[in-house]
């Protein structure tokens, strides 16, 4: 879904993801498909990213 051309569905995607983040942890993988989306010149998209990566835990930190 994140790599769907409609923002509004992956913005969707990431609102869904962020619902498990309680106890979900992202690897390096899951990291970088979230990233790859910050290429796009979305504002509101990128906005959505950063609250998502703001509430995520993540495995490692070497991405960032």
């Amino acid at each position: 879904m994140l790599n769907d051309d409609i923002n509004d569905v992956r913005i969707g995607a990431l609102h869904g993801i962020q619902t498990f983040n309680k106890v979900l942890t992202l690897n390096d993988y899951e990291v970088d498909t979230v990233l790859f989306n910050l290429n796009e010149d979305n504002p509101r998209l990128r906005q959505e990213i950063y609250k998502f990566f703001a509430e995520t835990t993540v495995s490692s930190g070497a991405l960032f």
